[in-house]
């Protein structure tokens, strides 16, 4: 496995994203920090990221994150099917 790349994605950096980053950094984990509400195009060129950390806020946008790295064949951290069951209340319900 090559060198650990994770990048966290964000729509609005709050004290806990800002958390992640420090507790990271203090591990020694360099972990990119990417607003994913002004990433344009992110189905055009593939990234080589370890892992996602998807903390945006919006449910929609969380689960179009989800959706697209997996797409690529990324890892990200929470799957769109998660995403999808915690969203909708009726899928949480029936699990």
């Amino acid at each position: 496995m090559g060198a650990l790349k994770p990048v966290l994605f964000y729509d609005n950096m709050t004290c806990d994203e800002m958390g992640i980053v420090l507790a990271s950094e203090k591990r020694g984990i360099h972990l990119e920090v990417l607003d994913f509400s002004t990433l344009t195009n992110m189905l055009g060129e593939k990234k080589d990221y370890s892992v996602v950390v998807n903390r945006c806020q919006s449910k929609s946008r969380r689960e179009r994150a989800s959706f697209l790295v997996e797409e690529q064949g990324g890892r990200v951290i929470n799957a769109f099917e998660v995403e999808t069951i915690c969203n909708n209340k009726i899928f949480t319900i029936n699990r």
